[in-house]
């Protein structure tokens, strides 16, 4: 992909077809010797060309009273742009356009002096070459039809009103330049007044930015006004730009931008103007004041990546490889830079498998060193770099620090605990870090940024911070996602065992965690996270961490049977981190948790094995609430091989640990577990004695959970007894409870009894419908389940 130089300006002269205003003669001589004025070389023009003043007016887009204004007047009243548009209707060749432009400029007041300073030189304008024409067409350039089409639709809005100001705005090699100068191009013919391109260096390896003076003046020279005609204070030459465009049709390309202040200057204010600023800063003050278009880009998507590939690569050798391609664009994070550059290696290197490339790529501590160019403008680490740089000292540290953060996304109390600053300098730093585009804020207080960002703040933090402030920080880190876990994990399960914190560390925020909502949204966010963070304190050495992490998340895990396969992950690798250890108790603690995940999945052999390990040391250890929840367990995985006799017999041996425990909540699932394995032996109304026994328990205890596992046993010895309204109003009850407390997998569960129920009554409507639900939930979880539900729909299939 192709950018424009990061020079001043292009050197060429915009494609206007005029010489523009230039330092030739006072006036136009006439072959008799006289000088002919302005308005007798355009009457002489017209003549020649055989037009009337309105076809001149016509052709020119001038009115006609301009035109003959012109021609009794001169040029003193005429704009400057308007001599051009003159000379273009009047299809002058070069020469008659210098005659013409040379009378105008007689006409035109002398330029002020120059202010005359008691001491020092007099004042002399800067040197700056005049901006040139857009940028030659990308050929490779690929994607963004949507921005495309949303700024076609700006501009075909605007009609015959005021053109559109638009806000390019993204992070670094995201494309934003390529955009504007490939949009620039396809609808140059729309302006025929020039389309201008300024790079403004907002962020330039050299570090020096073009200030909107030196633009402002290599624009003004870009329309034809020659130097020595330049004002020389700033405001002046402002207005005489505005006053240059005032009725020009121009597109004006003001690329990277630093802010909007860098920016503002160079609006001109002209509703004939169209305006597209690019900038990594999101301009916030341009949109609200100006009332600019924001335009946010992002990554290319995978099906645009795969086309830039295409276009730089040709479609044979990447489809000859589809599978090294597809990890090509992942690993550049479908970022279009670094997608350039890795074409532009493979395109030097004809000989090179893109295998290759794709190899060279997956080291993360070296990714960036093959995404380098020969120049700083084509490397993606220079290229982020500048935006790094322009960051203050707290700004920047806190980036590096996000580099140590293995997530997707942060919060606002991570990144303060991250960084031990308080949550509302964390807030505003995070802000800052958006505004610079290091950061996207994709939900309020939830900040992203793509992957080859993170590997920049990964070097950095390496580089810039000592392995003290380092580990300080992961501590911090690890301490906040474990403390705001413990918090939600309460929530979600008031009644469930709990286990012993050590004290956060200093400069460690939670999150509030306020209700049962807040705790589901909080882990539904963060889980992800959580499971990278176990591999981060097993790496750091936080052994006590590991298990504790995995602790917090079982209830959250239990309920959501497509994270089974991650939670294996997880407890096996905590499970590994306590062997070597040697800790007995966190030994058998991860050995449960292991267990559940693996009685979930339906490896029963395995989960027996675990629980009896975790029962075995409990029970040495004497501790009789973890030892009585593992018999309750226990007997789960019993009743799943369809042992329920052993597993009623495992459930009385928890019975009297919970008793000598005051668990009453505990107490309460044990008697409904009773009940619901006496079910499946076929006594249904010894279950419903255990389980009206249960409720009344949870009732007590405000055990929710408790209370919609036993209103789905009572649904089941219900149907079982043939009192079907009861065992509907149970389910029903059983479901409404699932659903406000979040758990999609016992829902399900109740969703096909609800199901078996409505067809035993005759009502397959119903019964279809419920296991619909069920299907949803299921397909996307539990394979195994989901065979079986469809099944039961083909039994019951509506007539075709």
């Amino acid at each position: 992909m192709r950018f424009p130089p990061h020079s001043s300006y292009r050197p060429e002269q915009t494609d206007n077809g005029g010489a523009g205003f230039d330092g030739g003669d006072a006036g136009a001589r006439s072959g008799s010797g006289s000088v002919d004025t302005f308005a007798i070389l355009l009457r002489r023009y017209r003549h020649r060309a055989r037009l009337t003043q309105e076809e001149v007016a016509d052709r020119s887009g001038l009115s006609v009273r301009t035109v003959r204004n012109a021609e009794r007047d001169g040029a003193a009243r005429l704009r400057f742009n308007s001599v051009r548009r003159l000379a273009d209707s009047l299809g002058l060749d070069a020469d008659d356009r210098q005659r013409l432009d040379a009378a105008a400029d007689a006409q035109l007041p002398p330029a002020p002096a120059a202010p005359v300073r008691q001491s020092g030189p007099t004042w002399s304008p800067m040197p700056a070459a005049p901006p040139g024409r857009l940028p030659a067409a990308i050929a490779s350039f690929a994607g963004r039809a949507d921005e495309m089409r949303e700024l076609d639709g700006l501009l075909d809005a605007a009609g015959g009103g005021p053109m559109p100001v638009v806000a390019v705005l993204g992070s670094a090699g995201v494309g934003k330049t390529a955009l504007a100068v490939h949009w620039g191009q396809r609808v140059a013919e729309r302006f025929p007044g020039g389309q201008f391109y300024v790079n403004l260096r907002g962020f330039h390896p050299t570090g020096v930015r073009m200030e909107p003076g030196e633009a402002v003046r290599g624009l003004i020279e870009a329309l034809g006004i020659p130097p020595q005609r330049m004002p020389p204070t700033l405001d002046a030459q402002l207005e005489l730009y505005r006053r240059v465009l005032a009725d020009r049709r121009v597109l004006l390309v003001l690329d990277n931008a630093a802010d909007a202040e860098h920016v503002r200057p160079l609006l001109p204010g002209s509703s004939t103007v169209a305006v597209v600023v690019t900038s990594r800063n999101n301009l916030m003050s341009l949109v609200a004041v100006e009332a600019a278009h924001p335009m946010t880009l992002r990554q290319l998507n995978e099906a645009d990546s795969h086309l830039l590939l295409y276009r730089r690569l040709g479609q044979q050798r990447v489809r000859a490889e589809p599978e090294a391609a597809a990890e090509i664009v992942r690993l550049c994070a479908r970022l279009p830079l670094a997608l350039s550059i890795v074409a532009a290696r493979a395109a030097t290197h004809r000989g090179f498998a893109l295998a290759d490339l794709a190899a060279e790529l997956r080291d993360v501590r070296g990714r960036l060193d093959h995404l380098g160019g020969p120049d700083a403008i084509a490397d993606v680490r220079a290229v982020m770099s500048w935006s790094y740089q322009s960051l203050d000292a707290e700004a920047a540290r806190l980036f590096r620090l996000l580099g140590l953060h293995p997530g997707a996304e942060v919060g606002r109390s991570a990144a303060a605990s991250l960084a031990g600053i308080d949550a509302a300098r964390a807030a505003a730093l995070l802000r800052e870090l958006a505004v610079a585009n290091l950061l996207d804020e994709h939900r309020p207080g939830r900040y992203t940024c793509y992957s080859l960002l993170h590997v920049f703040a990964t070097e950095l933090v390496d580089l810039v911070d000592s392995p003290a402030a380092r580990r300080a920080a992961t501590l911090r880190l690890l301490d906040h996602y474990l403390h705001t876990a413990y918090r939600a994990a309460l929530q979600l399960d008031p009644h469930r065992e709990t286990i012993t914190l050590a004290p956060a560390a200093d400069g460690t925020i939670c999150a509030d965690i306020v209700d049962l909502h807040t705790a589901v949204a909080w882990f539904t966010a963060e889980h992800p996270t959580i499971l990278a963070l176990v591999s981060v304190a097993v790496r750091e050495g936080f052994t006590e961490h590991v298990w504790r992490l995995v602790w917090t998340m079982l209830d959250f895990w239990d309920r959501r049977a497509a994270l089974w396969q991650a939670w294996l992950a997880v407890a096996e690798q905590a499970l590994d981190t306590a062997d070597r250890v040697g800790d007995d108790l966190v030994r058998a603690h991860c050995r449960r948790s292991l267990a559940q995940v693996q009685a979930r999945l339906g490896d029963t052999t395995a989960a027996e094995r675990n629980f009896g390990y975790a029962i075995a040391a409990y029970r040495r250890l004497e501790l009789i609430g973890s030892l009585a929840h593992t018999h309750r367990n226990h007997a789960w995985v019993m009743a799943r091989d369809g042992r329920h006799d052993d597993a009623i017999a495992e459930l009385h041996r928890a019975m009297p640990l919970f008793e000598a425990g005051d668990d009453e909540a505990g107490q309460a699932r044990t008697l409904n577990s009773i009940g619901w394995y006496h079910a499946h032996l076929g006594d249904f109304d010894r279950c419903l004695r255990y389980c009206l026994r249960a409720m009344a328990r949870h009732r007590r205890t405000g055990d929710r959970f408790g209370e919609a596992d036993t209103w789905d046993s009572i649904g089941y010895a219900y149907h079982h007894l043939g009192q079907q309204t009861a065992a509907d109003s149970a389910y029903q009850r059983a479901l409404a409870l699932y659903r406000e407390l979040g758990d999609r997998s016992s829902e399900a569960d109740t969703l096909v009894r609800l199901g078996d129920l409505h067809r035993a009554t005759g009502d397959l409507a119903a019964a279809r419908l419920a296991w619909q639900q069920a299907l949803t939930i299921l397909d996307a979880s539990d394979e195994r389940e989901a065979g079986e539900i469809r099944r039961r729909l083909g039994e019951i299939a509506e007539p075709s």
